[in-house]
C-alpha cells in the first residue's frame, strides 16, 4: 500500500490527509479561501489516489506577465503548493512555434515526498493550466516504518500551513494582534537580571502543541529578542547581563531543531544552541569566518549497548504501535525513540500504553522507569540520560551554571531542567501536573505566552540598566 492510499478519500474533511493541510488550517480561512483550498486539494488527492497520473485543470487569470514573473501569479495556487512541501521551484520556457502567443512555460516542482514531481505546463493562448503528478510506489516496508509523513506535529507541515496562513492573511488584509506589554513578573528579579541563558522548550511553548497553528508573525516578534545586545559593557557596569541568550531544550530531533532554528534566523535572530532528543544530542552553531557553523555532540554517556537497546525498542514499537495504527514514531532522531499518538489520543493517555508493552517485551526497568511525554510525543531515552543531562553537558560546554539561567517549560518532559533552574516560567497552557511552581506564569498561551515571558525577562533586565 503506498503512501497515498493510506487516507482515505471519505475522510478528507476531518483530516486533508498527506498534504499537511488540517482542519485548524481551515478554520483560520474565511469561507470562500476554504471553498478554493479544499477543491484544489480534492482534486489532487483524488488524482494521486487514481490508478495511473492525469491532469487537473485549474483555471487562471490571462497570462500576460513576463516569465520571472509567473511564479508571483494565482496566489491560491502559491498556497497550494506551500502546503505541499515545495523543495524546489524553477521555471522554464520553451517555444512551441515562432508564435510570440504561443509560448509555452513549464514551472516544474518538486515536492516534500520522495518520487513525486508536480509539472504545470502554462499554455498562454488557452488561458489555462494543467497539473500533471508523477509518482512512485513506496515499498510496505518504508511505509510501515515511517507512517504518514503528513502529522499534526511535523515540524516541517507547522511552517507549511504557517507560510499559508500568512499568504492568506496578505490576500484578505488580516492582521495578527500581539497584545501590548504590560509588566507582570515580580519575583525573583535578580536572578533574572543575572541569567546569561533562558532554556526553552519548544511543543507547547514556542511551538503550538498538536494541530494548532504556527504564527509566523508571533515568530518574527519572537525572534527579535533574540538578536545580540548593543550595550553589554553599560549591562556589565550596572552588574547585569545584557541579554540572556535563548537555549533550545527539547525532545525534538536535531533536523526539526534546527528547522526553528532556521526561521529565526531568517527574521535576524539567533540560536546558537539547542539541547536535542531529550538530552541525547547537543547542537551548537556558530559564526567562523563569517560563515554559519554547526557541532553535533552525542552525549558521551551513551554506550554502543544503549543504542542496541533503544534499536529493540524501536523495532517494538513498530510492530506493536505503528503497523496497528496505534501510534507513529518520529523520523529523524539520532537515539531517542518518540511515538506520536494517533488522531483522538493524547500523549499522557499513550504513556502507560507503551510502557506496559515494553515491560511484556522484558525492556529493562532503568529505560521503563524513564520514559515521559510532551506534548507531542511519548519520549524513550537511554538510561540516566534527559534534559537535566543535557544541561549539565551544555553547561559543561559553556561554563555556566543553572542556578544563573531562566527555564521555559510547559510538562512534566520538562520538569528535570525546570528544578535545576534559577528561575521559571510557563505560558498558561502548561500542565497542571508539571511539578513545580514557576516563578511566573504568562497570561497567554504557546507563541504568545513565550513572546509575553521574554519581554518581561527584557524589561527586568532593563530596570538594572536605568538604576
Amino acid at each position: 500500500m503506498s503512501e497515498f492510499e493510506q487516507e482515505p478519500t471519505q475522510n478528507f474533511e476531518n483530516h486533508l490527509g498527506y498534504f499537511g493541510a488540517s482542519q485548524e488550517l481551515l478554520n483560520q480561512l474565511d469561507e470562500n479561501e476554504q471553498k478554493k483550498l479544499k477543491e484544489a486539494l480534492r482534486e489532487l488527492q483524488e488524482m494521486l489516489e487514481s490508478d495511473a497520473p492525469g491532469e487537473i485543470l485549474v483555471t487562471t487569470e490571462k497570462l500576460d506577465a513576463p516569465k520571472e514573473q509567473l511564479a508571483s501569479q494565482d496566489k491560491i495556487r502559491q498556497i497550494l503548493l506551500t502546503i505541499l512541501g515545495v523543495k524546489d521551484y524553477e521555471i522554464r520556457a520553451k517555444e512551441l512555434t515562432p508564435a510570440p502567443e504561443e509560448d509555452f512555460y513549464t514551472e516544474i516542482i518538486q515536492t516534500n515526498w520522495p518520487g513525486v514531481r508536480i509539472i504545470i505546463n502554462e499554455l498562454a493562448e488557452k488561458n489555462a493550466r494543467t497539473i500533471n503528478l508523477e509518482k512512485e510506489k513506496y515499498t510496505e516496508q518504508e511505509d510501515k516504518l515511517m507512517g504518514l509523513k503528513a502529522h499534526p506535529v511535523e515540524m516541517h507541515r507547522k511552517f507549511l500551513e504557517a507560510m499559508a496562513l500568512r499568504d492568506f492573511a496578505e490576500i484578505s488584509g488580516r492582521r495578527v494582534e500581539i497584545p501590548p506589554f504590560e509588566p507582570l513578573w515580580k519575583e525573583k528579579k535578580e536572578v533574572v537580571q543575572q541569567a546569561k541563558y533562558i532554556l526553552l522548550d519548544l511543543d507547547g511553548c514556542l511551538i503550538p502543541a498538536g494541530a494548532k497553528q504556527l504564527s509566523l508573525p508571533i515568530l518574527k516578534e519572537t525572534a527579535k529578542l533574540t538578536q545580540e545586545s548593543e550595550q553589554p559593557e553599560t549591562a556589565a557596569k550596572a552588574g547585569a547581563a545584557a541579554q540572556a541568550e535563548i537555549v533550545f531544550s527539547t525532545g525534538r530531533a536535531t533536523d526539526a531543531s534546527r528547522e526553528v532554528i532556521s526561521q529565526i534566523e531568517k527574521a535576524d535572530g539567533r540560536i546558537p544552541w539547542a539541547i536535542c532528543e531529550n538530552g541525547c544530542v547537543l547542537l551548537h552553531r556558530y559564526k567562523e569566518g563569517g560563515k554559519m557553523k554547526e557541532e553535533v555532540i552525542i552525549h558521551p554517556q551513551i554506550t554502543q549497548a544503549m543504542k542496541d537497546e533503544l534499536s529493540r525498542i524501536k523495532q517494538i514499537v513498530h510492530e506493536e504501535f505503528v503497523v496497528k495504527g496505534r501510534g507513529r514514531i518520529e523520523p529523524g532522531k539520532a537515539i531517542c525513540v518518540s511515538i506520536d499518538p494517533p488522531a483522538g489520543m493524547t500523549t499522557a493517555e499513550l504513556e502507560p500504553e507503551v510502557i506496559k508493552i515494553l515491560e511484556q517485551k522484558g525492556i529493562s526497568p532503568a529505560i521503563l522507569g524513564k520514559i515521559t511525554h510532551s506534548t507531542s510525543a511519548v519520549d524513550i531515552t537511554p538510561p540516566g540520560i534527559n534534559k537535566k543531562s543535557g544541561l549539565e553537558l551544555f553547561c559543561q560546554k559553556t561554563g555556566s551554571k543553572p542556578q544563573e539561567q531562566i527555564g521555559i517549560g510547559d510538562s512534566k518532559g520538562d520538569l528535570p531542567v525546570l528544578e535545576e533552574m534559577g528561575a521559571t516560567a510557563v505560558p498558561h497552557n502548561a500542565a497542571k501536573d508539571i511539578g513545580i511552581e514557576a516563578t511566573y506564569t504568562s497570561p497567554y498561551d504557546d507563541q504568545l505566552g513565550v513572546l509575553d515571558i521574554l519581554r518581561q525577562i527584557e524589561a527586568i533586565k532593563k530596570e538594572k540598566l536605568t538604576t
